[in-house]
């Protein structure tokens, strides 16, 4: 099998079943699962291995977080944009202070 052939092997894997298989623990059972394979990853590892695939996995949460906190963002643009949108203003109850005498 040539390397081609495995990185479209390792392409094709269905994460999507991952994730839901791993989302479907309860925040206890994930500790314990992540415990676990950190743990048993690193027996065969030294120790320049095991920084480095230490580091890698970091690299990796860091940008799942980055990516769910800019789409968090972007969607709570949106929901204020719609909720602004969907308001009277005689439901502001700041109405009349922007509208005082001191602007007529």
């Amino acid at each position: 099998m040539n390397n081609n052939q495995s990185f479209e092997d390792f392409l094709n894997i269905d994460y999507q079943s991952f994730s839901r298989y791993l989302f479907s623990f309860s925040g206890n059972e994930f500790g314990i699962v992540g415990a676990l394979v950190g743990y048993l990853l690193c027996q065969k590892l030294d120790i320049d291995e095991q920084n480095s695939l230490g580091n890698f996995l970091e690299l990796v949460g860091q940008m799942i977080l980055a990516i769910a906190a800019q789409n968090q963002v972007k969607q709570n643009d949106n929901n204020q944009q719609d909720h602004s949108n969907s308001n009277d203003d005689d439901n502001n109850p700041f109405q009349g202070i922007f509208k005082s005498n001191l602007y007529r």
